[in-house]
Formats: structure tokens, C-alpha cells, sequence
């Protein structure tokens, strides 16, 4: 197994792990992308557990896994929310460290945030 297979092994069992451990997730998903950064392509709470504290705490272990493996995460979140929810997810992704890389219009941004671990 190479390197980016057993990376890509790792974050797959890293995704299991979260959807097991956290009912209250409507959705979750992560891969590693062409770039090998950690893509968190879902991350959805169940509406009657929002502002519970599940999304910030699936983002901390997030976040401890890519720094762990020294991988970063890469990102374009959007919000089911008409009213400022893409403000407020700027807030959620910049408490992690994450940082706007590039707009693509209207409210469509990409966000990344670097890892603080090895590579």
C-alpha cells in the first residue's frame, strides 16, 4: 500500500468512526483529494440537534486527525440557511482556522485550513 492509499484508508476509516460515534449527523463525508488534502465534502447536523455543540465537536476531531497525520482540509461550505447562514458559517470554519482561499461568487467560497501537525 502506498502512501496516498494508506492516507486515503485512514480518512476513510476516520469518516466511519464519526458517522458510528454521532447520531445526530444527517451526513458526513471525507476523502482525500487529487491534492492530498482532507475534503470535508458533508458535514450536516440533524436540525433538531443544531446548536447542541455535535458540529463543533465533529470539527475538533476533524481537526486533531489532520493535524495528527499532517494533512490539511479543504472545504466550500454551504448553507441550507436563507437567513445569514453563510455568515455563520464563516464564523463555525474560522474558529477551526480555516481561511477563505477563493470566491467564486454570489456566496460559493473555498476555505482551507493548514495543518499544525508533521507532514
Amino acid at each position: 500500500m502506498d502512501n496516498m492509499e494508506s492516507t486515503e484508508y485512514m480518512v476513510e476509516q476516520f469518516e466511519r468512526g464519526i458517522i458510528n460515534e454521532y447520531m445526530q449527523m444527517d451526513r458526513f463525508g471525507v476523502y482525500v483529494d487529487n491534492n492530498g488534502y482532507i475534503y470535508l465534502s458533508d458535514m450536516y447536523v440533524k436540525e433538531q440537534y443544531r446548536g447542541s455543540g455535535v458540529g463543533g465537536s465533529v470539527m475538533v476531531r476533524l481537526c486533531e486527525f489532520a493535524d495528527t497525520n499532517g494533512l490539511d482540509i479543504r472545504c466550500i461550505p454551504s448553507s441550507d440557511d436563507d437567513g445569514g447562514g453563510d455568515e455563520r458559517l464563516l464564523r463555525f470554519y474560522g474558529r477551526y482556522g480555516f481561511l477563505v482561499v477563493r470566491e467564486y461568487g454570489g456566496s460559493v467560497m473555498e476555505m482551507v485550513r493548514k495543518s499544525c501537525g508533521k507532514r
